[in-house]
């Protein structure tokens, strides 16, 4: 799946398993995880953990601060 950035967040969200799934998997409650589909924006604190999933489950999803670059080896 492509996600250009500033694509809606909440299918993003969706994307990588919904609020529960992706709450728990990068340490955020899902009521805030749900938020971020209501904001349209993932605070910067979780880009890089979202971006982790992303890639995982094979959604090509990148934050903007990640223009140029990409995440290899055992960060994933």
């Amino acid at each position: 799946m492509w996600f250009k950035t500033g694509m809606e967040i909440r299918d993003l969200i969706l994307a990588l398993g919904g609020p529960g799934p992706l709450g728990a998997e990068i340490g955020a409650s899902p009521k805030a995880v749900s938020m971020w589909g209501t904001r349209n924006e993932i605070p910067a604190a979780f880009h890089i953990s979202v971006w982790r999933v992303a890639k995982r489950l094979g959604v090509n999803w990148a934050p903007e601060s990640a223009s140029g670059l990409d995440i290899v080896g055992s960060a994933l």
